[in-house]
């Protein structure tokens, strides 16, 4: 829900309310006013018919509403007051009445009086008038509304440029983000922040990049001069058996450390968004390619792949990290499977999925995802190949998930954000 729309809401529904008790107060008050004035009216006309009945009893005229009746027993009685319903002709339909009854006595005859009026004139009044002063304020409401939309429109315009703006704002550019000025004070104190806070992520960006690729050279060089001179040594021929076992594990660590260096960096060129060059693929055709520069590690451990690898799945993606994906799923099922298993690869416009017997896991299997998380301790990768996955994955809008039952492990790259069950 926008800003704007619950305002809105609120602010309607408050003058609803305000409109239910403005017009029920009114009505009871209106109505209050009217009755008190029908009743001094019938008091009055009271007075006159009890007069005229003084005077001369017997040739009395009065209105048909003035209802006379003798009594048995002459009594006094103050005015009652009621409401009932009578009718008129000639329609005879029945109609609200205001009737004041009273008892009085005359040359020592008792009459009881009833007098009548219509209340009809009155609803009439009421409604008429209570319906001109919510109908008022109705349009009152309504126009207050449409005004401060219309408002509230210009004065939130500063604030949908700026995030139009941080929208479209991209480190790749390199360009410092410029905000237009505001009237409002409010907003143009967001202005400075935002101006202030993106140059110093821009700023920051830029040092760590040059860091990452600083980093790559400075410590790829020495552990190429070590690696060089370490094979320098080895051909010389001048260590026995006992020193050649140590350099071959010294060249053990330092191969490790240099594939290590190398999944860092590429890592942070990962969630830096270093890579941002995207180009149709055929998942397909390059998930065969995947496969056939790894046959032999297949063969050497009796696994038998199964495909479904249908031509016309592209995706529009960059084309070395979609490597990536490819070749560290496909690693890692050839490296945990079970000997002489069956490896599944199944694809479809969805998404792809890696399937292989292996060792039964302990664990949460997204645990394998964090950095430097293995399912073997034996095992001599580095624990950053799923991690690798999972960030691209991120960056480009993807889903993967881990699924491990009956001893089967499965690793799902949904297109669509959610896994689906091959």
């Amino acid at each position: 829900m926008k800003l704007l729309q619950k305002i809105n809401r609120n602010y309607i529904g408050y003058s609803m309310l305000v409109i239910l008790l403005v017009g029920g107060g009114l009505t009871l008050i209106l109505k209050t006013i009217t009755q008190n004035e029908i009743d001094e009216q019938l008091v009055s006309e009271l007075k006159s018919v009890e007069q005229r009945i003084r005077r001369n009893p017997e040739k009395a005229c009065f209105d048909p509403m003035v209802n006379i009746t003798r009594l048995s027993i002459p009594s006094v009685s103050v005015p009652i007051f009621s409401d009932t319903m009578l009718s008129e002709p000639p329609e005879n339909d029945a109609e609200g009445f205001r009737m004041v009854t009273a008892c009085d006595t005359v040359g020592g005859v008792g009459y009881k009086i009833r007098i009548s009026t219509s209340m009809i004139p009155t609803s009439e009044f009421l409604g008429l008038l209570l319906m001109t002063v919510l109908g008022a304020m109705i349009l009152l409401v309504t126009g207050l509304i449409i005004l401060n939309r219309r408002l509230a429109r210009e004065t939130w315009k500063p604030f949908r440029q700026y995030l139009d703006q941080l929208q479209s704002f991209s480190f790749d550019n390199h360009t410092q983000i410029q905000l237009a000025p505001s009237e409002i004070e409010e907003f143009s104190e967001l202005r400075l922040v935002i101006e202030r806070f993106t140059e110093k992520a821009l700023k920051d960006f830029t040092n760590l990049k040059e860091f990452t690729e600083n980093a790559s050279h400075e410590i790829q060089t020495p552990l190429a001069i070590i690696q060089a001179r370490l094979d320098a040594l080895i051909g010389s021929g001048t260590m026995d058996e006992e020193q050649g076992n140590q350099v071959e594990i010294i060249q053990q660590a330092i191969r490790r450390l240099t594939r290590l260096n190398q999944a860092l960096i590429m890592l942070t060129r990962i969630e830096n968004r270093q890579f941002s060059d995207s180009q149709p693929i055929d998942l397909g055709q390059l998930t065969r390619l995947q496969i056939e520069q790894t046959a032999d590690l297949f063969k050497a451990r009796g696994l038998n792949l199964i495909t479904d690898l249908p031509q016309g799945v592209v995706i529009n993606s960059n084309p070395y990290l979609l490597e990536i994906i490819i070749g560290n799923l496909l690693s890692n099922c050839i490296k945990h499977a079970s000997p002489d298993s069956d490896i599944k690869i199944l694809l479809n416009q969805q998404s792809i999925s890696f399937t292989n017997a292996g060792e039964t896991v302990n664990k949460d299997p997204e645990t394998f995802f964090d950095r430097f998380v293995k399912g073997s301790k034996s095992s001599g990768s580095l624990g950053l190949g799923l991690t690798l996955v999972k960030k691209i994955c991120i960056v480009a809008g993807w889903n993967v998930n881990y699924q491990f039952a009956d001893g089967i492990h499965r690793v799902t790259v949904s297109f669509n954000g959610i896994p689906k069950e091959s």
